[in-house]
């Protein structure tokens, strides 16, 4: 029985299962992000290279999609 209970249980919090799996997932990338985006501030300050603007600009968006969702 303790089967279905857990079943149950994933089926009223799996929102919430979500969510603390991507903060937890973020939080594996917070370093290897920040590299990047200071690598992509230097390219783009040294000569504005379109792919690094372009990634940039995808990961601000991101950034603002995952905020909304809370």
């Amino acid at each position: 029985m303790w089967v279905l209970e857990l079943f149950d249980w994933l089926a009223t919090n799996w929102k919430w299962l979500i969510q603390v799996g991507l903060i937890l997932f973020l939080f594996t990338l917070i370093k290897p992000i920040k590299t990047f985006i200071k690598s992509a501030l230097e390219g783009i300050k040294e000569s504005i290279d379109p792919l690094g603007f372009f990634v940039l600009l995808v990961l601000v968006l991101l950034f603002f999609a995952i905020k909304g969702m809370f």
